[in-house]
């Protein structure tokens, strides 16, 4: 049985940790390897996503790297997405809260793991996706 109570340990680990290798260990742990929690939520499309997934994908691998797999699931009760895109190949885990509007992508490149955690923030109006301007701060 699937503890879902165990998504708010992580995402307080999420929101406090400087070890963020800590945080995928215990979504994986806890959830990731687990076919019943993989079973849970609803299948959505998400904009704000992709645009993370590809814009990371692009300062690991560099311009033009190549998302697929961009399948997200949605606990609509827990605020809650995940999902594991494929970049240039290689699989990522990406998780995200909505009512913290933090998430984290995790994504090994040969045998060393980068981790990016990131924020959200609503924009009104049309303005168009905004990221740091310092990408060397979100990658670790």
């Amino acid at each position: 049985m699937v503890d879902l109570k165990k998504l708010d340990e992580l995402r307080d680990k999420l929101a406090t940790a400087e070890s963020f290798g800590d945080v995928m260990d215990y979504f994986l742990d806890h959830f990731g390897e687990n076919p019943e929690f993989m079973a849970l939520g609803k299948r959505v499309k998400s904009p704000l996503m992709n645009a993370v997934v590809q814009r990371v994908a692009e300062e690991l691998l560099g311009p033009g790297a190549r998302v697929t797999g961009k399948h997200f699931v949605l606990l609509k009760k827990q605020r809650f997405i995940h999902g594991a895109p494929l970049l240039d190949g290689r699989i990522s885990v990406l998780i995200f809260f909505r009512d913290i509007d933090m998430g984290m992508l995790a994504f090994s490149i040969g045998e060393e793991t980068k981790f990016v955690r990131f924020t959200s923030y609503t924009v009104k109006g049309k303005e168009p996706l905004a990221f740091s301007p310092t990408p060397s701060k979100l990658i670790h």
